[in-house]
């Protein structure tokens, strides 16, 4: 297998990666670094396998991350002393604390491919008398303290993984097939396989428990297996994602590393309270330039749509032909060309990340595109105008010098595309708008939509596009005349006018400006010939003035209607 290794010293938080064309960091690899904490030694060795190793699948869009962790207890007083047995390994994972290592579907994960890219089965590794042999890559030596009915001895174990496992999570479980002094044991044992995901300040780490209980063979009472020498391999079973909440959530399919410096750390725990660490930097070389952004631009007749435009990607290195792969942040990616479209199954913020990976399956580093949404809000003012604001989705702050369009729709399913437009404003800065509309002859609904935002720099959020359906209703013409516009106290005016449409016996309700407010000065009701009339007699004392008006009351059809307002002078 082609494959690169990367061996150094030194105790390093964070980081791990494993990918496309990893070389050491040094020119000449020094031997695996040991390291010792009293009686407690362990030989560390991290082997990078290359994504472009001939027993790997090329899937392009997807290349698999090969990582091999190696540890060996290498105290002299292993074979004597179990306090310094060998319990747990683990490995710190991901290339920034904003990232988080992923098992991608390990449940369909080959055991082939999970030792190393070896031929063998799982039927092979359980038959077989030297797991070493048969499974360099699946398998380990320890040693097993037994006792009971003999005296207690600590005896030297060989193991090989049988069978990989998924549990609840993603958690990978290891089932073992454990030999003592060529003995097999009557049971297979399980060891798991931990993944914990990154937090704000830590990166993702990978914990393997090497201390399971095991039955025991016939003769013995009791039995305890510690392994002293693990050799791992995550083949194709671990990628980078995108850390953040994506809506629906699910984990991005990351290849790893990026192109940076990156390292891993190693660590093995005593059966004491000994730890023993060691850092392995890599770095990376080839690797394409990221992807150059033109433009993210919303579908107007679809607010869920957007058409992403790069600048054509190309390769570093000469002969290799370059593509780009889009991970739109909801589960999707695809890969393909300067220009590709994708529909949101949603309209929520998400970041959508663009990668240009070459024919070798080199890979740069990721341009991330944040999409924001927006909330559309209106309401019929009068019979033709319809206010309302277009908002941030999740802060509320209002979008100003935003387009907003009005449509009649043959349904609320209609879509837009198929829609009239019939009304057209630009929101103000606070977010408000103002639209006018045709006249409601009836009863219905205007679909308000805005169109979202493109954005042509990834420092600027482009924007989903809203929509809301606003129900409106006709709204009736009421007229006001005066018999009289001068009338001395006491006298009597003749309030009347037309309703249209007029519905005989619908109740108007004539009002007057008194004491700062509209209040009631008479009912009446519509004749056959859609008129009213009523008498007022003006009794409003120590006023020169007094503003009437009439109203009819809106229904589940119509709207309020109000005339406008006339004067009447009270003589002196």
């Amino acid at each position: 297998m082609n494959r690169r290794t990367a061996r150094a010293a030194g105790l390093v938080a964070l980081l791990v990666s494993a990918g496309t064309l990893v070389q050491p960091v040094h020119a000449a690899a020094p031997a695996p670094q040991n390291t010792c904490t009293g009686a407690f030694c362990v030989t560390f060795d991290l082997v990078t396998y290359d994504a472009l190793a001939p027993t790997q699948p090329t899937t392009a869009a997807a290349q698999p991350t090969n990582l091999a962790l190696r540890f060996t207890d290498t105290s002299s007083a292993v074979a004597t002393d179990k306090s310094t047995w060998l319990t747990k390994v683990s490995a710190v994972l991901g290339s920034t604390s904003s990232k988080a290592f992923a098992v991608t579907a390990p449940d369909q994960l080959p055991l082939g491919a999970y030792l190393a890219g070896t031929a063998a089965t799982a039927s092979g590794c359980a038959a077989a008398t030297d797991f070493a042999a048969a499974c360099p890559a699946g398998s380990g030596t320890g040693l097993v303290e037994v006792g009971g009915v003999l005296p207690t001895t600590i005896k030297r174990a060989t193991f090989g993984i049988s069978r990989v496992t998924t549990g609840a999570g993603g958690a990978i479980t290891a089932e073992l097939t454990v030999r003592i002094d060529g003995e097999l044991l009557p049971s297979t044992t399980t060891t798991p396989l931990t993944f914990s995901p990154a937090t704000a300040t830590t990166g993702p780490t990978l914990t393997m428990d090497t201390r399971p209980a095991v039955t025991p063979p016939v003769g013995y009472l009791s039995a305890e297996l510690s392994l002293n020498a693990v050799a791992l391999d995550l083949n194709g079973l671990v990628t980078e994602a995108a850390a953040g909440a994506v809506n629906p959530p699910v984990a991005f399919v990351r290849q790893s590393p990026t192109c940076t410096t990156v390292s891993a750390t190693l660590a093995a725990d005593a059966r004491g309270t000994a730890t023993a660490a060691s850092s392995f930097p890599q770095g990376v070389k080839d690797c394409p330039a990221p992807a150059d952004l033109v433009s993210v631009v919303p579908d107007p007749t679809n607010p869920r749509a957007f058409t992403f435009t790069m600048k054509p990607p190309t390769a570093a290195v000469a002969g290799r032909t370059a593509s780009l792969e889009y991970v739109f942040g909801d589960g999707a990616k695809a890969l393909a060309g300067a220009s590709t479209s994708h529909t949101y199954p949603v309209a929520s913020p998400v970041v959508a990340l663009v990668s240009v990976l070459d024919s070798a399956g080199a890979r740069s580093t990721a341009l991330q595109v944040e999409i924001g949404a927006a909330a559309v809000r209106g309401k019929q003012k009068e019979g033709s105008l319809v206010i309302g604001s277009v908002t941030d989705q999740g802060t509320g702050v209002g979008l100003g010098d935003q387009e907003v369009l009005a449509y009649r729709c043959d349904t609320r399913r209609t879509p837009i595309s198929e829609c009239s437009s019939v009304g057209r404003a630009t929101t103000r800065s606070t977010g408000k708008y103002r639209l006018k509309i045709p006249e409601v002859e009836r009863l219905g609904f205007v679909l308000v939509a805005y169109a979202g935002t493109a954005t042509t720099s990834s420092s600027r959020s482009a924007r989903f596009g809203a929509a809301r359906a606003i129900d409106v209703l006709p709204q009736p013409e009421v007229t006001l005349e005066l018999s009289k516009k001068q009338v001395r106290p006491g006298g009597t005016v003749t309030l009347s006018g037309k309703v249209r449409p007029g519905k005989q016996g619908k109740s108007v309700r004539l009002q007057g400006f008194l004491r700062g407010q509209w209040r009631s000065i008479g009912r009446t009701t519509v004749s056959q010939q859609g008129r009213y009339a009523l008498a007022y007699v003006v009794r409003v004392p120590g006023r020169d003035k007094v503003k009437v008006r009439a109203l009819v009351d809106g229904t589940a059809t119509t709207l309020r209607a109000t005339s406008p307002a006339k004067g009447i002078t009270i003589l002196r």
